[in-house]
């Protein structure tokens, strides 16, 4: 596949095995999420947005994020009306 072997070239560390798998959008089929993860300049982001391109393309919509941002939201949800438990059980 035309696809896995071109990212293969910018991601040397994933076997195209695994770019094969993640091409073929089972992930998205199947409702799981993908996080990439690694220091900068290591790919992460040119596969991410890779592979959002081919799902667009697929027909599926597509949420591109950062960790910062998702922690972000995830506390801005956070209801402050639950009180803090003090001591033992």
């Amino acid at each position: 596949m035309a696809f896995a072997a071109t990212l293969s070239s910018c991601q040397p560390t994933l076997s195209e095995r695994r770019l094969r798998e993640l091409a073929d959008l089972s992930f998205v089929r199947t409702c799981t999420n993908v996080v990439f993860l690694g220091p900068p300049g290591t790919g992460k982001t040119h596969l991410s947005l890779a592979l959002a391109n081919r799902a667009l393309t697929a027909g599926y919509s597509v949420l591109f994020t950062t960790l910062t941002e998702s922690i972000a939201e995830e506390n801005e949800k956070k209801p402050e009306s639950f009180p803090l438990r003090q001591g033992g059980p």
